[in-house]
């Protein structure tokens, strides 16, 4: 068994100290490295009455460039069902265009796993062996961008109706009801009326636990007994099985949570992971 725990502190930035920003991610003093920088997603609104209200008007929180519910007057009002935000800047408005006026540095999600390792088996009784391998990585957040992108889909109805006709089954739930737990809010078909509230853009509604617990590999093999292999004039011989990523346990939603990038996004562009078997003879004269 082997473990490995890696951890990284920004000591020193320039420019006094201020936190340096790069598009989806930031560097901050004290913390690791590559923290995310976007929108801080709250769920989904249950009853308008739960919005904060501006003291200085009375008027409910909105959305800022937003047309969602332009068919029924609507727009920019946030009625149930739609995704709620950080309100960054303390205007009672949020970006509703995914122009960036309310991204922020999520706190306590770093892409940096806190331990990682392997794990491997060895075991033999007479003329067989059995080896497993296994790896694993805990303590770290991964940014979904595979799912992303497709509930984004969403978004359009033009491009809802091209690309977005997913089966999710049972692992995303969209908020339906008032009072309905479901962690994503509602589709946007639901209020396709030529109006959008961008509800997937890139936001922490992504950001998920990226531990993962994989086997990698086991082999079962037999050796043919010497005296039997010298009757063959053969020095010795192995028949061998050999199964690769026989099985993940993870907690993400992505197919494989080993295939992200340094700052934590998800690149496997959505395919699952290849498991294969192998059978083979190795023979030494």
């Amino acid at each position: 068994m082997n473990l490995a725990r890696n951890k990284t502190v920004i000591a020193k930035l320039g420019n006094g100290g201020r936190d340096y920003i790069n598009g989806d991610y930031a560097f901050v003093v004290g913390e690791p490295s590559f923290q995310y920088y976007t929108y801080e997603y709250l769920g989904p609104l249950q009853n308008e009455d739960d919005l904060p209200v501006n003291p200085m008007t009375g008027t409910p929180m909105t959305y800022l460039w937003a047309d969602a519910g332009l068919a029924i007057g609507r727009s920019g009002k946030i009625f149930p069902g739609m995704p709620l935000f950080t309100d960054v800047n303390g205007d009672y408005q949020i970006d509703g265009a995914d122009y960036g006026y309310d991204k922020k540095i999520i706190p306590g999600k770093s892409p940096e796993p806190k331990v990682m390792g392997g794990v491997s088996t060895n075991i033999r009784w007479k003329q067989f062996s059995f080896r497993v391998q296994s790896s694993f990585a805990f303590g770290h957040y991964i940014f979904n961008t595979s799912l992303q992108e497709m509930l984004a889909q969403y978004d359009d109805n033009i491009a809802f109706f091209q690309n977005a006709l997913y089966d999710f089954g049972n692992k995303i739930r969209f908020w339906e009801y008032p009072g309905d737990d479901a962690y994503y809010p509602m589709r946007f078909i639901n209020y396709s009326d030529g109006g959008s509230a961008r509800s997937f853009r890139r936001s922490s509604m992504f950001i998920e636990k990226g531990d993962y617990w994989n086997i990698d590999n086991i082999t079962i093999a037999y050796s043919l007994p010497a005296r039997i292999a010298s009757k063959l004039y053969m020095r010795n011989a192995q028949v061998y099985c050999t199964m690769r990523d026989v099985y993940m346990w993870k907690k993400s939603n992505v197919p494989d949570p080993r295939q992200v990038s340094k700052t934590g996004y998800y690149v496997g562009q959505g395919y699952p992971i290849t498991k294969n078997i192998s059978l083979g003879i190795n023979i030494n004269f």
